[in-house]
């Protein structure tokens, strides 16, 4: 059967560094609602993307009279702006399309909010349109194998490598659905009982070295 090299990669977090456009975000509601920066990233880290959550908490502390649904409209068009260019992050996603690698990006979310952080992360040039899968213009969401599936058809491969953050959602969802997987761990350790990658990495800058010095040949359709 032939072969070809094919991976997949989450977005928030790995390809993208959301903690970055959070903090950029909380310095810019701190400014134009006078509330202290520390107490709009401190309510983030409380409610865990919560934005509903979140909202109301900042309301109800700091006197806010906005309603959530305009707080939240803001966030939805401020917050994927800033997304930072990683030069490095382009590099790396460009030297395993060089080497051959078929590659996908698959994210929960909205497609507008994932569209909009892959344009200003400079991200959307490397990945053709049909290879963007996003749960919100599916349906399923990671780590449902069903999504998975849907960017192999789209890679027209029928198992790849699955790089991401979240050992839920990437990890477990991607072997469930049959991929091999890598893990971003961003510091973190495996504990007894999380699900186990194939591969872990402290960074996504050091997944084209891993992939390109790796036997990861999967199979082509016939």
């Amino acid at each position: 059967m032939p072969s070809s090299l094919a991976a997949v990669f989450d977005l928030d977090d790995c390809l993208i560094d959301t903690s970055h456009a959070l903090t950029a975000y909380a310095h810019w509601f701190a400014d134009a609602y006078g509330v202290p920066v520390e107490a709009v990233t401190e309510a983030d880290r409380r409610h865990a993307g919560q934005r509903h959550a979140f909202f109301t908490d900042l309301k109800e502390n700091f006197g806010i009279k906005d309603p959530i649904t305009q707080l939240y409209g803001q966030y939805r068009q401020r917050a994927p702006r800033l997304s930072p260019f990683r030069p490095e992050v382009c590099q790396m996603v460009r030297e395993l399309s060089d080497a051959g690698w078929r590659l996908a990006v698959l994210s929960n979310g909205s497609p507008d909010v994932q569209w909009t952080k892959l344009r200003h992360s400079g991200l959307h040039s490397y990945f053709p349109s049909h290879r963007v899968v996003i749960s919100g213009e599916w349906g399923p969401r990671k780590p449902d194998p069903a999504l998975f599936n849907i960017a192999l058809d789209a890679l027209e491969v029928s198992t790849a490598v699955m790089v991401g953050d979240s050992l839920r959602e990437d990890i477990a969802g991607g072997a469930a659905a049959g991929l091999r997987t890598v893990w971003i761990a961003n510091g973190r350790q495996l504990h007894d009982g999380d699900p186990q990658p194939d591969h872990v990495v402290q960074t996504v800058t050091e997944v084209s070295r891993l992939l390109r010095t790796t036997e990861w040949l999967v199979p082509l359709p016939d």
